[in-house]
C-alpha cells in the first residue's frame, strides 16, 4: 500500500551542547503540497531542514520517503529524496535558480 506522504519527519529531536533545537517535531508532506516554516530567529527552522538535508543527524526520530524509513547521513544522500536546499540560492544572482540549486550539490 502506498504511503499517504512522500516525506515524513517523525518525532525529530536535535540537540546542541546546552540547547535543544528541535524537540519531538513531526512534519508530513503530501505530493504536490507546498509548505513554509515560520518562526522567530532561533526557533529551529533551519536546524530541522538541515536534518532533512543531511547536514545534521538527529538524536531521535525517523525520516521516511514514500513510507520507507531512510537514513540521510550527508547532503549527498538527499539526492535520493529529490530534495534540495535553496535557502541560499540568491547568493549568485548571475545564474538561474535552477543552476544555483545544481551548484548546491
Amino acid at each position: 500500500m502506498a504511503s499517504e506522504y512522500v516525506i515524513e519527519m517523525n518525532h525529530i529531536r536535535k540537540e546542541f551542547p546546552g540547547i535543544v533545537a528541535n524537540d519531538d517535531i513531526t512534519l508530513q508532506l503530501k505530493k504536490g503540497e507546498i509548505h513554509a516554516l515560520l518562526g522567530e530567529n532561533g526557533a529551529g527552522k533551519s536546524t530541522l531542514m538541515s536534518v532533512l538535508f543531511g547536514l545534521y543527524q538527529p538524536e531521535a526520530g525517523t525520516i521516511k520517503k514514500d513510507g520507507v524509513e531512510v537514513e540521510i547521513n550527508n547532503p549527498n544522500d538527499r539526492n535520493y529524496l529529490g530534495s534540495s536546499d535553496t535557502r541560499n540560492a540568491h547568493k549568485n544572482d548571475a545564474i538561474t535558480l535552477n543552476d544555483n540549486d545544481k551548484n548546491a550539490y
